[in-house]
C-alpha cells in the first residue's frame, strides 16, 4: 500500500515540524539539488504522451469514478491493478486512522 499522509508517518508523533513543501523546493534550489525537477527533454515528452490522452478524454467526455474522500479509491480499483498488473492486495494492510497495522489472523 502506498502511504500518503507524509506528516503523519514521518512528523506526528516526535513532535518535529515538516518544513513547506516550497520551502524544501526552494532550498533544494539553493543547494543545486535537481532531484526534484524535470528535465527539459522529460517535460516534452510527457506532454508527447498525455495530449493525446488530454484529447481522447475532451472528446469522448470522459468522466473520472466519483469515490469516497480519505478511502482507498473506486471500488474497481483492485480487479483493475489485478487484470492489468497481476497485483493483488494485500489484505492483511489495514488503515486506521492515520496508525498503519497489519493485522493477524
Amino acid at each position: 500500500e502506498l502511504e500518503v499522509k507524509y506528516d503523519t508517518r514521518y512528523f506526528g508523533d516526535e513532535g518535529t515540524s515538516n518544513p513547506d513543501a516550497y520551502s524544501r523546493l526552494i532550498l533544494d534550489v539553493l543547494r543545486g539539488r535537481s532531484a526534484n525537477f524535470v528535465r527539459s527533454d522529460e517535460l516534452v515528452r510527457a506532454w508527447e504522451i498525455f495530449t493525446p490522452v488530454l484529447h481522447q478524454i475532451e472528446r469522448e467526455n470522459v468522466r473520472p469514478h466519483v469515490y469516497k474522500v480519505g478511502s482507498r479509491g473506486p471500488e474497481a480499483m483492485d480487479a483493475w491493478s489485478n487484470e492489468k498488473s497481476g497485483y493483488v492486495r494485500n489484505e492483511d494492510y489495514v488503515w486506521h486512522d492515520g496508525v498503519i497495522s497489519h493485522e493477524t489472523v
